[in-house]
């Protein structure tokens, strides 16, 4: 694996980690492949949102137990008309967000580089 590749999936494991941290569920949750508990699925949408700039949707629905491209764009979607109306979710996301400013803008340039 490159240096690269290292580094990125490290700061995807950190973005999951403070993610479910924040929503007070575990990773092991957010990757399971059955739907969850409301905390959990609100969770794991959360993390959709955050890493978007980074992992494509196959990717994301890779590490996120099988689910279909569709579910993680259904699931950002669904995040972001949530956000408009639920201030205590926008703050959270916006949290992550300014937390890991300098890990999505980094491998969502690179990510445009290459593709």
């Amino acid at each position: 694996m490159s240096e690269y590749k290292k580094k990125k999936a490290e700061a995807i494991a950190r973005m999951m980690s403070r993610t479910a941290e924040l929503m007070g569920v575990s990773c092991e949750q957010l990757m399971a492949g059955s739907k969850g508990r409301p905390e959990v699925c609100r969770a794991r949408m959360v993390f959709i949102w955050l890493v978007r700039p980074v992992l494509t949707d196959y990717e994301c629905a890779a590490i996120l137990g099988r689910r279909t491209h569709g579910t993680i764009n259904g699931a950002r979607r669904k995040c972001g008309k949530v956000m408009e109306h639920d201030e205590q979710l926008r703050a959270q996301v916006n949290m992550l967000m300014d937390e890991f400013a300098f890990e999505r803008e980094r491998y969502a340039a690179a990510a445009a580089q290459n593709g």
